[in-house]
């Protein structure tokens, strides 16, 4: 191996056995926290290969004691090309950047994931459990965005582009309707110059839900398009 001593608590990048190249192994100092498990006293070992959903077959966990470690890394023909520093992750997910970009290659992406989740979420897909599992990291990209007021005005326009009558909804009531909720002054009137011109986010706009003071903020035209809040509610 090229290190002989393995770092613990830090992620190494595996360079073999190839099978498992391009993959990061980490190894717990486990003894905090399970004083009273039967793994007191293991480490805990974890290998797992970037991409878009933790359910990779080269993804696993072990416990080994601590005096096998080194052997179970030996046995299995370990060797890495780097450790990363404590406390720092490697880059999971190849869609994902901090701050995001939304390029192309990135708003496809998480596009297409985020369509996938809303399908599974109305129970269009047979598979829904999975599919969730697998696509929950785009659901969280769009909402935190949306949040934080950073989601872009195109990012939306490419979503609307899409004739999936769930899908729509979904993007209507998700994130257009936290950026009306949560950054209506710097989404309401971008917003409102699509829908006065754009058919696609007039007809969006009928499914989105806001509250009454939220509502009566909104510029006039805007109003016109979104249903009118029950006051009492």
């Amino acid at each position: 191996m090229a290190e002989t001593r393995i770092p613990l608590d830090r992620w190494g990048l595996i360079s073999a056995p190839a099978k498992y190249a391009g993959c990061y192994l980490f190894i717990k100092s486990s003894s905090v926290g399970y004083a009273a498990d039967q793994h007191a006293g293991d480490f805990q070992i974890v290998r797992r290969r970037p991409g878009l959903t933790e359910h990779h077959p080269d993804n696993m966990s072990t416990w080994v004691s601590s005096a096998d470690a080194g052997k179970w890394l030996i046995d299995g023909g370990y060797d890495f090309e780097l450790w990363l520093d404590n406390a720092v992750e490697p880059q999971w997910n190849p869609y994902v950047t901090k701050p995001m970009k939304w390029d192309a290659f990135q708003t496809e992406a998480i596009i297409r994931a985020f369509k996938m989740s809303a399908l599974a979420a109305a129970g269009q897909l047979a598979d829904a459990a999975q599919v969730t599992a697998d696509t929950e990291w785009a659901r969280d990209i769009v909402e935190q965005e949306a949040w934080d007021g950073k989601l872009p005005i195109h990012v939306l326009d490419e979503m609307l582009k899409d004739s999936d009558p769930v899908f729509l909804e979904a993007v209507a009531t998700g994130p257009i309707e936290d950026l009306l909720s949560y950054q209506p002054k710097k989404y309401a009137e971008p917003i409102r110059d699509k829908a006065v011109k754009d058919q696609r986010w007039a007809a969006a706009m009928k499914h989105v839900n806001v509250s009454i003071d939220t509502w009566e903020e909104l510029p006039r035209q805007l109003r016109g398009l979104i249903p009118q809040p029950d006051p009492d509610q």
